[in-house]
């Protein structure tokens, strides 16, 4: 049983078909789950001021978190941040080396005329040997 406050209100049979439907398309265990989410959406967008807090607010509350981690935690978040790390440079560099010219990568074959066609994949596969 809760002690939090509870609200009775009156709405449409329309208003609610369409909360029914909201809350089995978002799987909601019940009623009040998928009515508590609809008025905390409700107030973030009416009132936005209501859930802001300052960045240094939030960099306290994390270190705090940080704090209360045992070695294991603490453990955990380092390789997690380090992971994390890698895998984005892994992608800025895959990125970075999309831009540069198929010479600059090593690309060994004869030059390609994008102006006229862009070759397909078939063709730059069988150009370079590989078999799909």
């Amino acid at each position: 049983m809760t002690t939090d406050p509870r609200l009775t209100f009156t709405i449409s049979k329309e208003t609610l078909d369409a909360l029914t439907d909201f809350r089995f398309e978002k799987k909601f265990k019940n009623q009040s789950q998928a009515i508590r989410a609809l008025v905390e959406k409700g107030l973030e967008i009416y009132m936005p001021e209501r859930n802001q807090t300052s960045v240094s607010e939030q960099a306290m509350q994390l270190a705090a978190d940080y704090d209360a981690l045992d070695e294991f935690g603490r453990t955990a978040v380092r390789r997690t941040a380090d992971t994390e790390l890698e895998r984005v440079k892994a992608q800025r560099q895959l990125a970075a080396d999309k831009l540069r010219p198929l010479a600059a990568r090593g690309y060994s074959g004869e030059p390609v005329d994008l102006a006229d066609e862009i070759p397909s994949l078939m063709d730059c596969a069988e150009e370079s040997g590989l078999d799909f």
